[in-house]
């Protein structure tokens, strides 16, 4: 049976990407705990990110035709940071407001963030990836011109409220402050007053939305997104098998998630072969775990209990170059795992109840591609 478009015209790019968000990264939380150290660990996670998307869209230029440089003062900043947030870390977040108290200071209120997306009673706020990339990319932007205003500056924010500990929305506190550099004298010129400055700004402004909207595809900016949140994260962890285990167990747990708004809240019927099980699996993977439907995913068989499956391009290994120590879609693995495992178990399938998936070949690890070995026992 071919399954390749039963995703399709009812499953939104916009929705996959706030239930990735939801799935992965609430289930990500709740596998570390609900502690001091998770927000620890996501905060810095957002400074690792801002820090990779800084170097490619700054720096590098990788997503523009034409050099764009970074708004050069506080105001204008926070204009450009409310609009990257709005279009692709909230997407679905219609009220978000980014007010400056005075010169050094704003606040930043979301009415709903992703990261919080039906999560209540929470011990400890839950957007502290956010706060950790405003506060590395106000350092990145506004230090871009040190050199000329001989001063550098630092970045504070902290989310003083958060949705999921049942309060209204998500509430940050934005401060700034400068430095003088050491043995430069300072200067009160303010940049915007330089025409080279001053005949950009209007680019600037819109460089983010032309970005997403004209040059990039939206399942692109989702999937570029992806590889900052993950791989920034997994780095900050350390690829080894204490993290590879905690990968596993976040993807099944997301996976359990994913099929029973995906599968079971469907009118799709159960496949009752192994072969059309693993053909629904094909497209659910594609249409929805990794949400780029362009990507090429082969199934190949070797009995009625033991499958491969086959992804040319992972968004989960883009963010890594070739030469880690372990395989880093082990998400996937977890999240198949679980759903072959709600399948099986409807459908009595040979009397097997229990499925195994491991990553036995993964881009990061040099292979040409990321293969999932699926066994029922």
């Amino acid at each position: 049976m071919n399954y390749d478009s039963v995703f399709k015209g009812r499953v939104s790019i916009k929705n996959i990407y706030r239930d990735w968000l939801r799935w992965v990264l609430r289930s990500f939380v709740e596998i570390l705990g609900y502690t001091e150290r998770s927000v620890g660990l996501l905060h810095s996670s957002g400074r690792y990110a801002a820090h990779a998307l800084f170097n490619d869209y700054f720096i590098e230029n990788k997503f523009e035709e034409t050099e764009v440089v970074p708004p050069p003062n506080f105001e204008d900043v926070l204009k450009f940071i409310q609009r990257f947030l709005t279009t692709i870390i909230t997407p679905l977040s219609s009220k978000i407001s980014l007010t400056p108290t005075n010169e050094t200071s704003a606040i930043l209120d979301l009415r709903e963030s992703v990261f919080t997306y039906e999560v209540q009673n929470s011990r400890i706020p839950l957007c502290s990836f956010i706060s950790g990339f405003i506060e590395a990319l106000l350092e990145r932007m506004l230090n871009y011109y040190k050199d000329l205003r001989h001063k550098e500056y630092f970045a504070h924010v902290v989310e003083r409220k958060c949705k999921a500990m049942n309060n209204p929305s998500c509430n940050f506190e934005i401060k700034i402050r400068e430095q003088p550099i050491e043995g430069v004298a300072t200067t009160t010129e303010d940049l915007i007053e330089d025409p080279t400055q001053s005949s950009k700004l209007s680019e600037i402004q819109s460089s983010v939305v032309n970005w997403i909207k004209k040059r990039t595809r939206f399942d692109e900016a989702y999937r570029n997104w992806i590889i900052y949140v993950w791989s920034s994260i997994l780095r900050i962890m350390g690829l080894n098998e204490i993290t590879q285990g905690i990968l596993h167990a976040t993807g099944r747990r997301a996976g359990q998630q994913a099929y029973q708004e995906y599968i079971d809240h469907s009118a799709i019927k159960l496949p009752e072969t192994f072969e059309n099980m693993m053909s629904l699996l094909k497209a659910f993977v594609q249409e929805v775990l990794v949400g780029l439907s362009d990507v090429d995913v082969e199934l190949q068989f070797l009995t009625e209990k033991k499958a491969f499956l086959v992804l040319q391009e992972s968004p989960y290994t883009l963010g890594f170059p070739q030469g880690a120590f372990i395989p880093v879609c082990d998400v996937i693995a977890g999240e198949l795992e679980a759903s072959l495992e709600r399948i099986i178990n409807k459908v009595h399938y040979k009397g097997s109840s229990k499925a195994y998936v491991r990553e036995v070949q993964c881009k990061t690890l040099g292979d040409p591609v990321c293969k999932f070995e699926v066994t029922l026992a």
